[in-house]
């Protein structure tokens, strides 16, 4: 989060330990919103922290133990039954880093929903 984006230091650090320990996505639109509200619209990286904290969220139930992106690819690790683990690939679309941010938390947000990860 930028000192221009946030001056003070002390509620810049506040919102980062928020945005980290939000336990939850309606959690953390809510403080999308309060960021907002209190200091305008948000820069590109406190609104790309933001989606990774939401990708994390997506994923933290499913059993994913990593994501990795290379160039176009997205190797999804993940655990199931004692001690097995498989990896799945996914192909993105998006050239550009910022979109393949976009299209990855879309990605998180499908899994989150599936029912094919536990």
């Amino acid at each position: 989060i930028s000192p221009d984006y946030i001056n003070c230091e002390k509620t810049r650090v506040e919102i980062y330990r928020r945005i980290v320990s939000a336990q939850n996505c309606d959690e953390l639109k809510n403080l999308e919103e309060e960021l907002k509200d209190r200091f305008g619209i948000l820069p590109v990286a406190t609104n790309n922290f933001l989606k990774l904290k939401e990708i994390k969220l997506n994923l933290k139930n499913k059993k994913i133990s990593s994501l990795v992106l290379k160039n176009a690819e997205v190797v999804t690790q993940f655990s199931y039954d004692e001690g097995k683990s498989a990896k799945i690939k996914f192909l993105l679309k998006s050239f550009s880093p910022q979109e393949k941010f976009n299209e990855l938390l879309e990605l998180s947000r499908k899994i989150q929903k599936s029912k094919d990860f536990c």
